[in-house]
């Protein structure tokens, strides 16, 4: 395309629309009411950013997306990386703030139900409603304002994580800086042709890399939830977060027979349980640890349920990771410690938040947060978040100890080890979402022979057994959420040196 010819910064948006030139009919994008091109895709991208720069977004401008759609939200993203604008997610009435703190002064939203959240932030918002039906002769009229004139280390993506250990924190990411984290995503898919389908929701960081890794290798986003046209479209890995799948898994009709290959799982690792239904699925598990700060760190490959699912795998190649204590000293394998990674793709800084910034990022390094070990082997172990101890009486407690010697029980699913209130007094309690079919008896008698062998200071006075366990977004549980959806409840006692009378009661299930 003429367009895309010439002197102009190139970035990540032209390199992926040039596939056009080289796979004009190759399907880029397909659903299950039509296949779109990459020269149908180039020219819906071009088209966009020439109503976009009418609107009067230009190179550096900040945009807000809020597009529910996920081929308007991917036309509207490379249309603004085409322009050089700099675009966030519209992050919802409870955090509209973001959209100010990170200079946005466009909105871009399928209604304007969908932005009606920023009216009277600030006089310079301007809101646009999307539409698919624009004017072609508009690019003749922008064509020498949309072709890459931000400079590369500009900002293209403002990326603002969940908030699910703390206060939301906002980050930018450049042109090449995606560029650079594109070309490392190549190095995880590891079969061809690239054919793939996404649960996370449009716009999201998640949607956002894999959706772009997979066209970087000139693949096929499959935009579809149906699993039997999943199969017929030859779909290779899907991508989810532990939640999405618990979800998507209910969805498939148990009439509709087959697998399909891989089952990409990021956000949390997976119980017995939960690994086991989705291998019903799926071949195998590729299981990911990672953060928007660095990308993604390490997967476990699981084949079986019986496979090791309390480790987040090895490293992935371009990472440095170690595990340090407070001081910074390497600790020894199978030794609980700080994990912190380095890698070329990583940000230096959060934005407007020098705090955070001085917490996580050190000497080139960056402090996730999370606790863990090597094994001997070099297997990664992801046990807790380091903000996890709980205080009981003055005495320290690591949870992550006591929810694995519950998980371990072969009647127990997930264990959640929180600080719970008795008789007026704090002591260790844990939800427990039993095994289906496990009997009272046996869970009573499971939880007291693993409570044995713990230390009495690690020993949970009571459970309560739920359905489920609280979760963030991606499916990750949430201590903190413990003790609220516990309240009102009764607790069951548990009885450590023999297993509780037959007669018992089970305990309370909360729905």
């Amino acid at each position: 395309m003429k367009l895309l010819k010439g002197n102009f910064v190139k970035n990540l948006t032209i390199d992926l629309l040039e596939t056009a030139d080289v796979f004009p009919d190759k399907v880029a994008v397909t659903t299950e009411s039509g296949d779109l091109t990459y020269k149908a895709l180039r020219l819906e991208v071009v088209v966009a950013a020439a109503h976009l720069r009418e609107a009067g977004i230009t190179a550096g401008t900040g945009v807000g997306l809020a597009l529910k759609h996920p081929i308007d939200a991917l036309v509207a993203v490379l249309a603004i990386g085409l322009i050089g604008a700099r675009w966030m997610t519209f992050p919802g009435r409870d955090r509209k703030e973001a959209l100010v703190a990170m200079g946005v002064t466009h909105v871009v939203a399928s209604s304007k139900e969908d932005a009606k959240p920023t009216e009277g932030l600030d006089p310079r918002f301007k809101l646009h409603t999307w539409s698919r039906h624009r004017d072609p002769e508009l690019v003749k009229l922008h064509a020498a304002d949309i072709r890459g004139r931000a400079p590369l280390e500009s900002t293209w993506y403002m990326a603002v994580t969940s908030g699910t250990t703390g206060t939301p924190k906002m980050m930018n990411l450049s042109y090449a800086n995606y560029w650079a984290r594109n070309k490392k995503g190549k190095l995880t898919h590891d079969f061809d042709p690239v054919i793939t389908c996404n649960l996370f929701p449009p716009l999201s960081g998640p949607w956002l890399s894999y959706n772009l890794r997979t066209l970087a290798l000139q693949g096929t986003l499959v935009m579809s939830r149906n699993f039997a046209f999943l199969r017929q479209k030859n779909v290779q890995k899907l991508f989810g977060s532990p939640s999405q799948y618990a979800s998507y898994l209910k969805s498939i009709p148990a009439d509709v027979e087959g697998k399909l290959p891989i089952a990409h799982v990021a956000g949390a690792t997976l119980s017995k349980v939960f690994a086991q239904q989705i291998l019903e699925r799926f071949e195998i598990i590729h299981n990911f640890y990672g953060g928007t700060e660095v990308g993604g760190i390490a997967r476990n490959v699981i084949r079986s349920a019986e496979d090791n699912l309390r480790c987040v795998g090895r490293v992935l190649e371009g990472n440095e990771v170690e595990v340090v204590d407070t001081t910074g000293n390497v600790q020894m394998p199978k030794t609980v410690g700080l994990i912190r990674v380095r890698n070329n793709i990583m940000v230096q800084q959060y934005a407007n938040n020098p705090t955070a910034t001085q917490e996580c990022f050190k000497n080139g390094w960056f402090y996730s947060g999370d606790t863990g070990y090597f094994d001997e082997s070099g297997l990664l172990y992801v046990t807790g978040r380091a903000n996890d101890v709980l205080n009981i009486g003055g005495t320290k407690v690591d949870p992550h100890i006591i929810d694995d010697a519950l998980t371990a029980c072969e009647s127990v699913a997930e264990a959640l080890t929180f600080k719970g209130s008795f008789e007026g007094k704090d002591k260790l309690a844990a939800l427990i979402v039993p095994v289906k079919g496990s009997s009272s008896q046996q869970l009573r008698a499971d939880i007291a022979s693993a409570m044995s062998g713990l230390p009495r200071h690690q020993r949970v006075a009571g459970v309560l057994y739920v359905n489920d366990l609280p979760r963030n977004a991606n499916g990750k549980p949430v201590r903190a959420l413990a003790q609220k959806l516990a309240a009102g409840h009764k607790f069951l006692s548990v009885a450590f040196s023999e297993p509780a009378p037959a007669d018992q009661e089970h305990g309370q299930t909360v729905h």
